[in-house]
């Protein structure tokens, strides 16, 4: 059963589409410093690091996650049929993409450390794709 949301008002709809695109995109943004600290920690010894590290990325790590929830609970009924496709299709590039990355350089990463934490951070940026996409590309619907 599919549940049709009516945004008649102008004003609310222009808020939940500046607000959706806001999520979106502050989420990016920290998964981006999250997926950093995640490389520099897979390709450095445990004593390089500093101490601050791990605690930046648990904060950050705790903060993609309940952005993440938010944008998949709150923009998970504008999601179509084409944004659907265009996610299913992102991940089939994105995936590919992954593991060339991994096996091109293979012999410099802590695979101790990469994996766990690559695992979590795909499994979020899979999950939240779809309804990121469609808080994107959202539109006035018709009167």
């Amino acid at each position: 059963m599919v549940r049709k949301f009516d945004l008649r008002s102008a004003a609310l709809y222009a808020r939940v589409r500046r607000s959706g695109r806001v999520l979106v995109v502050v989420d990016t943004l920290l998964s981006s410093i999250s997926w950093t600290l995640l490389m520099y920690a897979s390709t450095h010894a445990f004593e390089q690091l500093p101490k601050w590290a791990g605690l930046l990325d648990g904060v950050i790590a705790f903060i993609v996650v309940i952005l993440s929830a938010v944008i998949e609970r709150s923009y998970h009924w504008l999601i179509s049929a084409d944004v659907t496709q265009l996610a299913h299709t992102l991940a089939t590039y994105l995936i590919p993409v992954l593991f060339i990355l991994l096996f091109i350089f293979q012999h410099q990463l802590i695979w101790n450390t990469l994996l766990p934490g690559l695992a979590w951070r795909v499994y979020v940026v899979l999950l939240v794709l779809p309804a990121s996409l469609a808080a994107i590309r959202s539109r006035k619907p018709a009167d």
